[in-house]
């Protein structure tokens, strides 16, 4: 355990009250932690300064006199871990500890206790397992700290000799490689310095080797060391091809908590060699972008050289063997060049989970890569061509990935503002960012002002450098420059005369430098011409709302049943694969399944003819109620993923012991809309009453005149609007009750996907949702003069609320108002940390 965890990395800085800036697992160094494992707490005041390691196993509560405990956000069980060692030296400060493996899966409130002295809680999450492999940079990227047979360190080819004690190079075909980390799951008995033994079946760990499957010889605790994970596999010496000449990906796959599920590691590398120098020339797998980037999903593949290779032959497929191969273009890739691959060539869209698969003329695997959750960005190797894969800074197709600091220089004052000049910093990313030790300049390389340590910008926050805190000012033609702490630029603009304003980037942290409307030190620019979005109408804190791993992953679509009492009554879903219809009922602290009439797992979804599996994106239903039947908006049926089908079906959902329902209706709008990706369509449905739409005098723009239900004999008592994911467009439709249908009118919402729809039928607000595409924001709509739908309110989402892929939003009724707000829920389609569902606030008075 020393070994391994005294060479992660340590960030942040000390000062007298104890902060918690992240919680981490021990070895990827990302959110969530796992049961059984060591994970590290950042922050600042954390210890007294020095480094104190626990020399006794089992490892004590209370070390160096700080302690950690972990409360139950539901239940209010406190968890003590157990301490693994403090660490303050040099202005930085970190702490790490072991995980109970009894430890109950869920969101926890974890507090420092360092002395008297106790720091604000910081929510984390329990999960039972996620693996991560420790890495040589201790960073959770980049070449994995492995060793060979027990003894031998493993090292770059460059980098051969002697470490110490041990002989170090790479890795031969057909050798014993041991892997390191944290994670695989629960096990008492390493609690207190044992083993449960092999978990390598129980688990279902799989190493995955440039994409090849191997089963591991052993993946379970390392003996006399807590939490310390050993993965034990031999190198392929065939599939591979000559990849081993260089380097290989790995990844560790293990089963999820739900059936049919799984989680994988963070990325890392291993330098391998067949004997001969590192000159191998093979395809890599650069960059992927699996959630709907311009105009799809879209993979990069790279040639690191030395010499051009010919694609012919060459195929490309994602983890669905019943996918088509894609034959690559019949061209010849030079050295150090891209091939982008778009959705609308290889004829499918990339989905979360998904991997992303190469394979050589001879059928053989060239490289893969595999993924969990979308990124946020894209997923992306760090350094480009050659490192690991990590989350990007930036989108960056057909390119050299973004792999530098996110941190941007967002405005700049150089004509003397209050007190002096300034320059703003901004973090476009979705975590508190450390930025000791960078350094700021203007054009003259002698005026450096060091940005002192224990400095961090916080999640999409701004940072200000004044002059009189950088020691010099700003000319009207000057430059600022940004530099990380070893020196490299990040970031730099440069002007020839003073604003009449400010400088700053429009939009921020990502657009070109323009004059500012107004100075806007420290907070968003104002841009000429800019949308703004307002703060979340509503609270800010947001809760899990659903028991854990209900649904398995891709709950898409909410909509919420009003009841007769003031007790919240039914919550309905769907999931988009498999497609299924959920019922859920609130027990009085959460969403559950309802067990009656089978609804305890779902019922499945067929088209009219009992066949498919229907992707269900969004549900409705009309003012009749669900018992006049259930409306589900799909993009696609799952058993033929590539072809669009754009429907609406409607389901009967009275009571039954069916576990598999037939659509009793199906309206296939594919020809009516744009042609959009497979995965890339009809998202979101609501159902609007004609009594409103009327009231209004809302246009039909077919007819060019008022909106007359009468025209519509069959449509019902209302119009049905669906969203479309490719453009954020919304359509609206009169169904008719012989599967035909009417376009009424197309809305813009100004959004770059429109994720769900819910009309709130007692305030009459048309609600337009995006995911973390677009950082969760929403838009609602109102008819306007001229008898059209048009964008009112804008607004992010609530701040307690992560970026998550949020696809469904449901609004309760109005008898739940209570001090001004009403209960609303999310659906997160990637059910991050096991839960789907998360509920918030919104207000009860109109727009």
């Amino acid at each position: 355990m020393r070994l391994i965890l005294g060479l992660l990395t340590l960030t942040a800085a000390a000062t007298a009250q104890p902060v918690v800036t992240a919680v981490l697992d021990g070895a990827a160094y990302t959110n969530n932690i796992a049961q059984g494992s060591v994970f590290v707490v950042k922050g600042t005041g954390l210890s007294a300064s020095g480094t104190v390691q626990a020399t006794t196993v089992p490892y004590p509560a209370t070390l160096n006199n700080v302690s950690i405990a972990m409360t139950a956000v539901t239940g209010g069980t406190v968890v003590t871990p157990r301490m693994v060692y403090t660490y303050n030296s040099g202005g930085v400060n970190q702490l790490a500890a072991l995980l109970p493996s009894d430890a109950a899966v869920g969101a926890y409130d974890l507090e420092v206790k360092n002395g008297a002295a106790t720091s604000a809680k910081f929510r984390t999450t329990v999960v039972a397992r996620k693996p991560g492999i420790v890495t040589a940079s201790s960073d959770g990227s980049g070449q994995a700290q492995a060793t060979l047979s027990g003894g031998l360190i493993l090292a770059r080819n460059s980098n051969s000799g002697r470490i110490g004690d041990f002989d170090t190079r790479p890795a031969h075909p057909g050798e014993r490689v041991d892997l390191w980390g944290t994670g695989l799951g629960p096990d008492s008995a390493s609690d207190t310095g044992g083993t449960s033994g092999n978990q390598a079946a129980p688990a279902q760990v799989v190493v995955l080797v440039d994409g090849i499957e191997v089963t591991p010889l052993y993946a379970g605790r390392s003996q006399g060391s807590p939490g310390l994970d050993q993965i034990v596999f031999n190198l392929p010496t065939t599939g591979v091809g000559t990849a081993l000449s260089c380097s290989v990906d790995i990844q560790v796959r293990v089963a999820g908590a739900q059936p049919n599920t799984t989680v994988l590691s963070n990325s890392v590398t291993l330098p391998t060699s067949t004997g001969d120098a590192c000159t191998a020339t093979n395809l890599r797998i650069n960059e992927v972008e699996s959630n709907g980037g311009t105009p799809g999903d879209w993979v990069e593949i790279y040639n690191p050289g030395p010499g051009a290779i010919d694609l012919a032959g060459w195929r490309f497929k994602d983890n669905d063997d019943s996918h088509a191969f894609y034959n690559l273009p019949m061209t010849t890739l030079a050295a150090g060049g891209y091939l982008v691959i778009e959705e609308a060539d290889f004829g499918f869209g990339l989905g979360s989970p998904d991997s992303a698969r190469l394979f050589r003329p001879d059928g053989t695997l060239a490289a893969a890569y595999s993924w969990g959750p979308h990124a946020a960005t894209t997923y992306g190797r760090c350094p480009n061509g050659a490192g690991s894969f990590v989350t990007t800074n930036s989108s960056t197709k057909g390119g050299a990935n973004d792999c530098g600091s996110p941190i941007r220089i967002n405005e700049v004052e150089s004509d003397g503002g209050t007190p002096g000049d300034w320059v703003e910093l901004f973090n476009p990313s979705d975590a508190a960012l450390d930025i000791s030790g960078f350094s700021f300049r203007d054009n003259d390389d002698t005026h450096s002002y060091v940005i002192p340590s224990g400095t961090s910008i916080p999640a999409k926050g701004f940072l200000v450098l004044e002059e009189a805190a950088i020691g010099f000012g700003l000319g009207s033609a000057d430059s600022a420059r940004l530099f990380n702490a070893s020196g490299a630029s990040v970031d730099s603009y440069t002007w020839t005369a003073h604003a009449a304003t400010t400088y700053g980037r429009c939009p921020d942290g990502s657009g070109a430098f323009t004059t500012t409307v107004a100075s806007t030190k420290g907070a968003a620019n104002s841009c000429a011409g800019a949308v703004t979005f307002s703060a979340w109408p509503g609270d800010s804190a947001i809760q899990v709302a659903d028991a854990a791993n209900i649904f398995g992953g891709n709950l898409s679509g909410l909509i919420y049943q009003p009841g007769d009492t003031a007790a919240l009554n039914v919550l309905w879903g769907v999931r988009n694969g498999p497609g299924a219809i959920f019922r859920l009922i609130y027990d009085g602290t959460k969403w559950v399944a309802d067990t009656a009439n089978a609804w305890g797992s779902g019922k499945l979804l067929r088209y009219p003819d009992g066949t498919g599996d229907v992707d269900a994106e969004g549900i409705t239903f009309t003012g009749a109620g669900p018992s006049a039947g259930i409306y589900v908006s799909s993009e696609r049926n799952n058993s033929a993923n590539t072809v669009s089908r754009n429907s609406v079906l409607r389901y009967d959902v009275n009571p039954s012991s069916a576990t598999t329902l037939p659509a009793v209706n199906e309206w296939n709008l594919t020809a009516d809309l744009p042609v959009t990706g497979a995965n890339l369509g009809m998202e979101a449905i609501t159902w609007v009453p004609d009594s409103f739409l009327t009231s209004k005098n809302f246009f039909d723009e077919s007819k060019n005149h008022t909106y007359s239900p009468a025209e519509y004999p069959n449509h019902g008592t209302g119009l049905f609007f669906v969203g479309l994911e490719a453009n954020g467009m919304v359509y609206a439709y009169a169904l008719n009750s012989d599967n035909t249908f009417n376009k009424i009118a197309t809305i813009s919402t100004g959004l770059a996907g429109v994720m769900d729809l819910q009309f709130d039928r007692e305030l009459n607000n048309l609600w337009a949702i995006c995911d973390d595409t677009c950082q969760g924001r929403s838009v609602v709509l109102q008819i306007d003069a001229t008898g059209k739908f048009t964008v009112s309110q804008r607004f992010e989402r609530p701040s307690g609320m992560p970026n998550l892929n949020n696809e469904g939003f449901a609004i309760s009724n109005q008898s739940q108002c209570s001090g001004g707000t009403k209960p609303v829920f999310w659906a997160d389609d990637s059910e991050t940390d096991g839960h789907a569902i998360r509920s918030g606030r919104v207000t009860c008075s109109p727009f």
